[in-house]
């Protein structure tokens, strides 16, 4: 009988050769670097004109572990990335990761700035890597709202993502429901989880900027 998953790993994609490229280091990083028996859900139909948000609602939906890790595909989670989460759950807190961005746009004070590589091809998983297992400190405060690990049947519980209040890009109902969470009296926590992010590498102006190709 197989055991069952710790965790739901759950990631839009959006299917694009390059959007592809970034895909397959996620998948390869979460193969290598994952130490808990996990559950992995890839939207692969999503296109730039689809909501992310109800599909992220449909994919916890169709989860089937206790709790649930929101990534995108252009995230590259670090060596023994779950057990900080895993450690620290609990059904009543959000938990999120520490998440390291290289700058190609602005890096939110939430976050870590250090380049390790703007496009798949560049990345320096070594250089990531090591730097993650060195870290001893975790930035104050809440952390982004990806990689974050959420319980199941609670976001459920709580609608998941309002898509009445707007869609993806143009509202970020990911923040609201963050709101949401901490005015119902519940909890925010950062764990020592690292994962590098190229940021917005699923959208093709971004992907053509000069700076990611330089250097």
């Amino acid at each position: 009988m197989n055991k069952p998953a710790d965790v739901t790993i759950i990631i839009p994609h959006y299917r694009e050769p390059r959007s592809n490229a970034a895909l397959r280091i996620c998948l390869d990083c979460i193969v290598a670097n994952t130490t808990i028996n996990y559950e992995l859900l890839v939207a692969s139909a999503y296109d730039p004109e689809r909501d992310l948000y109800p599909l992220f609602n449909a994919m916890v939906a169709q989860a089937t572990a206790e709790y649930v890790l929101f990534l995108n595909s252009d995230m590259f989670l670090a060596p023994d990335w779950a057990a900080p989460f895993m450690e620290a759950r609990t059904p009543d807190t959000i938990f999120a990761g520490v998440l390291v961005e290289p700058g190609a746009i602005g890096v939110n004070d939430r976050n870590v700035t250090r380049d390790f590589g703007m496009t798949p091809e560049r990345f320096r998983r070594d250089e990531f890597e090591a730097y993650a297992a060195s870290g001893d400190t975790v930035p104050a405060g809440y952390g982004w709202t990806m990689p974050s690990l959420h319980h199941r049947d609670t976001f459920l519980s709580l609608g998941g993502f309002d898509t009445h209040l707007g869609h993806f890009p143009y509202e970020p109902l990911d923040l609201m429901y963050i709101d949401k969470w901490i005015t119902s009296g519940r909890k925010t926590q950062r764990v020592r989880s690292y994962c590098y992010h190229l940021q917005h590498w699923s959208d093709k102006d971004e992907q053509d900027k000069a700076v990611r190709h330089v250097g």
